[in-house]
């Protein structure tokens, strides 16, 4: 295997990061908070902070301290679930409507950039070949997917 696999997942972090940071700079946003929000704006359906936690792998005291922040800044906002009280559900505001569109934006200038020269057939093949790297990681962690 080329040792370059290595380097992709800094590479890649660090290339997604520089198109964070004008967001991040317009709303006065860290890049953890920025985060957070695109990941509940991309997954509705994973809206705790324990989903946040388990899918992302950021640490439990990371995410408790941005979701904190968040609240403060008025741009999410914790609904306890109906049927178990225990659970936390992290809901985005009003408030975050033009942060999200800028974020939803800047995510389809990093992919635009990110798979320009590729045509349609790669990009799907590369998709088929990323979704299988995913699923023989997480066999090999012993996480489910």
């Amino acid at each position: 295997m080329d040792s370059n696999l290595l380097l992709v997942d800094r590479y890649f972090l660090k290339f997604y990061e520089s198109f964070c940071k004008d967001v991040c700079k317009k709303h006065q946003l860290v890049q953890m908070e920025l985060d957070i929000l695109a990941f509940l704006a991309n997954h509705p359906e994973h809206d705790t902070a324990s989903d946040i936690v388990e899918i992302r792998m950021f640490t439990k005291s990371n995410v408790s301290g941005m979701v904190e922040q968040l609240i403060q800044k008025g741009l999410i906002e914790r609904k306890e679930d109906k049927d178990d009280r225990r659970k936390i559900h992290l809901i985005i505001k009003a408030k975050a409507t033009p942060i999200i569109k800028d974020i939803k934006k800047m995510q389809r200038q990093f992919s635009e950039n990110l798979m320009s020269g590729f045509t349609k057939e790669e990009e799907e093949l590369f998709g088929e070949f990323i979704s299988r790297m995913i699923n023989n990681i997480m066999s090999g962690i012993g996480r489910v997917r």
